[in-house]
């Protein structure tokens, strides 16, 4: 009974968790579901600003013609011409206004310097112009030339008495580029017009403007054709006017200013989420506008989720039916095999003596699977525990302590690229009070690098005080008792030293080990870059180039394995040699430069997971004999 309990509180869970998994696959669909709408919406919002992209650039495009025009006007004929009024002149009586419409200008009509008088010419040449804006371009509400002789040509045609210049000029502090001005009410016949304007320059010097109105009532009519099901556009400018607005132009002669911090500078075609909203901007190239679509979250995530509710109660009824039929059937079949299943396991990872008990023939097979991967699984974690000893040993074994010597210090430290490595360093202070060095790297890595490692630093110690002061002499030594047994041809790199502290003599020899790294008292970097021997255990005749220098107080010896300058980074690139002088040129001395080495080493690899052991090993000269 207590198993059946257990049982039936175990499935009942199971189902829940399938049901709950039922309501994530529900959730991830309604989410993709999502996605697509706005995928949707995206598309759209592309389609309505290519819309009105296109009535802005054929606006400005129409700009830069009537530009081109007025530079290539003549200026000594013109079919039409101007009234002298008490005030200035006019065109309020002319013939086919809709064809000229009104120039209205200010002062004497004569006489008229020659400037003033080229400029009416190329005034009146762009008057045809004008007049077939409205048919070419059904945004464009009015049409202006405002002359800096004080006349301004407007289409289409007003009386002057009725005319209101405005804003008649802009700064030139942006050369001859385009002008888009604030938006500004124009009169209950034409409501709020946005100012689209291009400068003349004209021989005289001065400069004269070229000026289309486009109409916010056509802008907005364009704007609410936008075929969106949910949420709102609207297009504000760089002074932050709301130029269209479905709601915010119900009344069409109100106009609201937008407070800049209101808008955060959001990224292009990126959907940005507010506190109750979404909100998504495209820029304008033919105009310093913008356009904004907000809809909101709530109302947009309702929709999908009313649409996909009764999928999800008939998943729901039939996944209680299924599980009704499932209870049953594993009842019988699954779960009394699956419960002994589960006291097997238990038995087998105490012992290996657990009998398989009496189960379907079905169902031995995971009996017997089970039974193995226990057995193995035991075997790995004793394996494991062995390479941690042996991991404890290796560190033991390297020497514990460092010369305790005013006239010299040492340190150094070996970390393995895996429980165990091949790299290691040794010391030794012979009867003479000299010191002996060597750092050694094991081709190949793990337990077997690490005995030969022993081997090798075993004949070091033996031979070390025989040999005395001749590092060439020691490695020549190791390397004949390497090779008398090596049947695995396995190889050491190795550099080895002996320091006089008394005279400060350094006398060293390589056998195929990068380079010592010497820094200097006054901070002078270089490398030990001389003739070395094979490697060791290969050659059991080898020869080993012995070299010799004086060491001052002060300067320090860096030796180090191939696994300081091959450390690799995530994107499979070394440390290199240039990294590690660069470190030592703004390292402090000894024991800091080993820990700022290891440092950098640390920040470059980034967590990649180690390529070879590394070892490093520092020695300080303090005081040397005059």
């Amino acid at each position: 009974m207590k198993l059946d309990r257990r049982y039936n509180l175990t499935l009942w869970l199971a189902f829940s968790c399938i049901g709950l998994l039922v309501l994530a696959l529900f959730t991830w669909q309604v989410n993709r579901l999502h996605e697509e709408s706005w995928n949707l919406i995206e598309g759209r919002l592309l389609r309505h600003h290519q819309a009105i992209e296109q009535v802005l650039r054929s606006c400005t495009d129409e700009l830069e013609a009537l530009r081109a025009v007025a530079l290539d006007a003549p200026r000594n004929d013109a079919p039409v011409w101007p009234q002298a009024s008490a005030t200035g002149y006019h065109m309020d009586s002319v013939a086919q206004p809709d064809r000229w419409g009104n120039l209205i200008g200010q002062g004497r009509l004569t006489p008229l310097g020659t400037a003033h008088r080229e400029d009416l010419y190329r005034a009146l040449t762009l008057a045809p112009w004008f007049s077939a804006i409205p048919f070419k371009q059904p945004a464009v509400a009015e049409s202006r030339y405002v002359s800096p002789h004080g006349f301004v040509l407007v289409h289409p045609w007003r009386a002057s008495r009725h005319f209101e210049p405005g804003q008649a000029t802009w700064s030139m502090d942006e050369g001859l580029s385009r002008r888009w001005g604030t938006a500004y009410f124009a009169g209950r016949d034409k409501g709020l017009l946005v100012p689209l304007a291009a400068p003349i320059p004209l021989p005289d010097g001065h400069v004269a403007w070229v000026r289309l109105d486009l109409s916010l009532d056509h802008l907005n009519r364009l704007n609410n054709a936008a075929d969106l099901d949910q949420g709102r556009v609207w297009l504000m400018n760089s002074q932050g006017q709301v130029l269209a607005h479905p709601e915010l132009h119900a009344k069409e002669l109100s106009m609201q200013a937008v407070p800049l911090q209101a808008l955060p500078d959001w990224p292009a075609q990126q959907r940005v989420s507010t506190e109750s909203q979404w909100r998504y901007r495209m820029a304008f190239r033919a105009a310093p506008w913008q356009m904004v679509y907000e809809v909101d979250q709530r109302a947009l995530w309702w929709q999908i989720w009313w649409q996909q509710v009764t999928a999800l109660i008939e998943v729901l009824l039939g996944m209680l039916t299924l599980m009704l039929l499932a209870h049953i059937l594993t009842r019988r079949e699954f779960v009394q095999p699956a419960l002994k299943l589960v006291q097997f396991l238990g038995h087998t990872s105490r012992s290996d003596q657990a009998s398989i008990p009496e189960v379907p023939k079905a169902w031995r097979p995971w009996f017997e699977r089970v039974r193995t991967m226990m057995q193995e699984s035991r075997q790995l974690l004793a394996v494991e525990q062995e390479l941690r000893i042996a991991a404890q040993m290796q560190q033991a074994i390297l020497p514990p302590d460092w010369p305790a010597d005013e006239r010299h210090a040492l340190c150094g430290l070996m970390r393995p690229a895996r429980h165990v490595g091949g790299d290691f360093y040794d010391h030794l202070r012979l009867a003479d009070g000299s010191l002996s060095l060597i750092v050694a790297d094991v081709s190949g890595k793990g337990v077997g690098a690490a005995l030969f490692g022993m081997v090798c630093k075993t004949h070091y110690r033996a031979l070390a005080e025989q040999v005395g002061d001749d590092p060439a002499l020691l490695l020549s030594g190791i390397n004949r008792a390497l090779c008398v047994s090596n049947p695995q041809c396995m190889f050491v790199t190795a550099w080895c030293g002996h320091y006089n502290p008394v005279s400060g003599a350094l006398r060293w020899a390589g056998a195929g080990h990068p380079p010592a790294l010497l820094r200097r008292t006054d901070g002078e970097l270089s490398w030990l870059s001389h003739a070395q021997g094979v490697s060791l255990g290969l050659v059991d005749e080898s020869a080993y180039p012995g070299h010799e220098m004086l060491m001052q107080a002060g300067d320090e010896l860096m030796i180090y394995t191939d696994g300081v300058t091959e450390a690799i980074n995530p994107r499979q690139e070394e440390f290199g040699s240039s990294r590690l002088l660069a470190v030592a040129a703004s390292s402090p001395a000894q024991s800091v430069w080993l820990a700022s080495v290891m440092q950098a080493i640390d920040g470059f690899v980034d967590g990649e997971e180690p390529f070879d052991d590394i070892t490093c090993l520092v020695l300080s000269s303090r005081q040397v004999a005059p």
